[in-house]
């Protein structure tokens, strides 16, 4: 999921489809809020909104979640999962200093797990070694 920050001059709380956060005391001030977006899930498909309340904001983001659930299959939420797990390997090399592929000119490195990897293994790697990492 990717977060970013969205502005409304009357917004308490924000909702989107794919993700709920309600504003913080702080965005609620500013007028800013959160929206969010889904692997899977096509431009058109988003769906925004505010509230003044929280339990208005849950309410409009749980109908706008039962419409777009709808329309998700098991290859949606798959690419969901993978984005999901690809972000937090490639978080988790960052936090420990070491390099990608990508980034060495053999294009080998090694994972935190101690596997030799390169650009052509990386994706088979983390998608089969390092499912549902904690951070």
């Amino acid at each position: 999921m990717t977060l970013s920050t969205g502005r409304s001059a009357s917004a308490t709380s924000t909702w989107a489809t794919s993700a709920y956060a309600p504003a913080s005391p702080a965005t609620r001030r500013s007028g800013a809020g959160l929206a969010a977006s889904n692997p899977g899930t096509e431009p058109g498909q988003h769906r925004y909104g505010a509230a003044a309340t929280f339990d208005d904001a849950r309410a409009a983001f749980a109908l706008a979640w039962q419409k777009l659930a709808a329309t998700r299959t098991d290859a949606d939420y798959q690419a969901w999962r993978d984005h999901r797990d690809w972000t937090m390997w490639k978080y988790r090399m960052h936090d420990l200093h070491l390099p990608l592929p990508t980034q060495r000119p053999d294009g080998v490195a090694r994972c935190f797990c101690g596997e030799a990897i390169t650009s052509a293994t990386m994706d088979d790697h983390v998608l089969g070694a390092h499912r549902s990492i904690e951070q």
